[in-house]
């Protein structure tokens, strides 16, 4: 028994540290920093449920700035909106994006092949090549349906 208390204090003392590192905001993506500033309306870009999404790589305005490799914004499953670059994180290139989400919000990267989660607001990939997820922008809305993508 004082082995399994030991080990189960281990995993939350690893756990801590883990929400730590992230939550203190040291964590640095891979990608570089580059300006982001989006505004649109909602009902203009069609993003309006669970699951739709808009993904821009060139500017439309003259105020666009879309990051490193783009932008993706999205409905998740969790009526909440979430913003991405489309930077891949293991080829950290501003020409390697990844695709359009499918049915279930996944992207894929055309290069490397991982596959990145986005329904729920992490970006976390899912097959191992990558070790960490796609960097996530804030996301604001406001009562006139107005979303603003910035950094």
């Amino acid at each position: 028994m004082p082995a399994l208390k030991k080990a189960v204090v281990k995993k939350i003392i690893s756990l801590l540290l883990f929400l730590g590192f992230f939550a203190c905001g040291r964590y640095r993506s891979s990608i570089p920093d580059s300006p982001v500033f989006m505004r649109r309306n909602l009902n203009t870009i069609k993003c309006l449920f669970p699951g739709d999404f808009y993904y821009i790589i060139e500017p439309e305005t003259v105020t666009d700035r879309l990051g490193y490799g783009g932008l993706v914004l999205l409905k998740g499953f969790d009526d909440r909106y979430y913003a991405y670059d489309l930077a891949c994180p293991v080829e950290c290139r501003p020409d390697v994006r990844v695709g359009q989400p499918n049915e279930v919000l996944e992207v894929v990267c055309p290069q490397c092949g991982e596959t990145y989660q986005l329904g729920f607001g992490l970006g976390t990939p899912s097959t191992g090549v990558s070790k960490e997820g796609l960097k996530r922008y804030a996301v604001v809305v406001d009562v006139n349906s107005e979303v603003l993508v910035q950094h």
